[in-house]
């Protein structure tokens, strides 16, 4: 199957391609370089997020228990942003 691919609008939120995401949100997290990225409010939000559990994860060893630790502080930090309202994501 092929997809078409579209020009949508030059708009800063918008994906150029047509296909997948056609706009973010304050909640979504931008994977990405520059400063757009790094002021979006979403970007913020996580590196502060990610900021407060940083002691907690590195303060696990490196081996068995910990690992499992470090697992759950990751997993927790991913869905505190994908429950949020509306859901955020990682694009």
């Amino acid at each position: 199957m092929e997809i078409e691919s579209k020009n949508v609008s030059s708009s800063p939120n918008k994906v150029k391609s047509g296909v997948g995401i056609p706009a973010y949100h304050d909640n979504d997290v931008l994977c990405g370089r520059g400063q757009s990225a790094n002021i979006h409010p979403g970007n913020v939000a996580f590196r502060a997020l990610v900021q407060g559990r940083l002691e907690e994860f590195n303060s696990q060893p490196n081996t068995g228990e910990g690992n499992i630790l470090k697992s759950k502080i990751t997993q927790s930090v991913v869905d505190h942003i994908r429950f949020l309202d509306p859901p955020g994501r990682f694009l």
